[in-house]
């Protein structure tokens, strides 16, 4: 079995895990800015409850939807390693 091909393929799995990482730090310091910004403004004002909502819905997406996305690449992952060590190299 010729191993150097699957960590070739895999190599450019790295650039997705990236792109994973860093959108994930974007909205944890998105969000942490929304908290600050919402914290100095006057409580119950439109603007605070603008954020407040913004806070809301982002929140969502990072604790749901980013758990649901990295489930799916881990098994597709996993999957992938399997398929690719059990089908050998054909010519």
């Amino acid at each position: 079995m010729d191993y150097t091909k699957i960590r070739a393929n895999l190599g450019g799995l790295f650039q997705d895990v990236l792109s994973l990482v860093l959108i994930a730090v974007l909205l944890g310091a998105g969000l942490l800015a929304l908290g600050q910004f919402k914290g100095a403004m006057t409580a119950n004002s439109a603007e605070a409850n603008a954020t407040g909502s913004n806070i809301t819905a982002i929140g969502g997406i990072a604790s749901t939807w980013m758990t649901v996305i990295v489930s799916v690449l881990m098994a597709g992952l996993v999957i992938y390693i399997l398929v690719k060590a059990f089908t050998g190299n054909k010519k």
